[in-house]
């Protein structure tokens, strides 16, 4: 209805009156169809964003339990709470957790480069220290 208005002519118009244009029938359907276009970019950018925000959630949750768990093994091989265990028993510990703080069950290389990319110092003894965060 609203298209048909502005294409009004006839005697209701003047000719010094700008009552309507044919311009009408081309303006109207391209608005309606990027107007669309719009509402359903914008529905799924909602969903997306609603969607990355779950998955970083539940990320931060497989997180901490993993870290938990690092902190359950620690305490089973380290009984007197002494912070410090041998690298063997370490790599032990990280064989057991699974990602992104353990290896699983890998082979002894790529064992050893994990080791190297959580960026822990091992003493000269050959021991690796416990610190909490907390």
């Amino acid at each position: 209805d609203v298209m048909r208005e502005t294409q009004r002519q006839g005697p209701m118009c003047e000719v010094t009156d700008s009552c309507g244009t044919d311009a009408a029938v081309a303006y109207f359907p391209t608005f309606m169809v990027i107007v669309g276009l719009v509402i359903v970019n914008l529905v799924i950018t909602v969903v997306l964003e609603n969607f990355a925000e779950q998955e970083s959630q539940q990320t931060t949750q497989d997180v901490i339990v993993t870290l938990q768990q690092f902190r359950e093994q620690w305490l089973l091989c380290d009984p007197e709470a002494t912070g410090s265990l041998h690298a063997n028993k370490f790599i032990d510990i990280l064989k057991v957790l699974p990602s992104p703080i353990g290896i699983g069950s890998q082979l002894y290389y790529p064992t050893m480069v994990h080791v190297k990319k959580l960026a822990i110092s091992i003493s000269r003894e050959g021991t690796v220290r416990y610190m909490s965060s907390r």
